[in-house]
């Protein structure tokens, strides 16, 4: 816990070898901890994704082919896209489903 009360994602679930660990924090958004060696087959959901990526540097598979990312990227999956995950090492990141109905303002765009 931090000073400020506060749980990081490593501490709520540490990666471990092997293994693709989801826990939900509320309704839309889920914590994941990637093993190393792990994967998440592509799949598709009918709502945009942004996924916070809090610590190891991997890739997500996307139909435009494998995206790097590293600790402290945000990236935006548009609703109807196909995503995976692939991991050699350990990769910790947040999940937030949004409905359909969310708005965000234009700093953010999709791809």
């Amino acid at each position: 816990m931090t000073p400020n009360g506060v749980f990081t994602v490593k501490q709520v679930r540490p990666a471990r070898d092997g293994y693709t660990i989801s826990r939900p924090a509320i309704p839309g958004v889920t914590w994941f901890s990637m093993g190393a060696d792990t994967s998440i087959s592509p799949e598709c959901y009918d709502h945009p994704t942004l996924y916070v990526i809090a610590e190891g540097s991997e890739h997500f598979i996307l139909p435009a082919g494998l995206v790097p990312v590293q600790a402290g990227d945000l990236l935006w999956v548009s609703g109807g896209t196909l995503c995976g995950m692939q991991a050699e090492h350990d990769l910790i990141y947040t999940e937030i489903s949004l409905t359909k109905e969310t708005v965000m303002n234009n700093k953010i765009i999709p791809g």
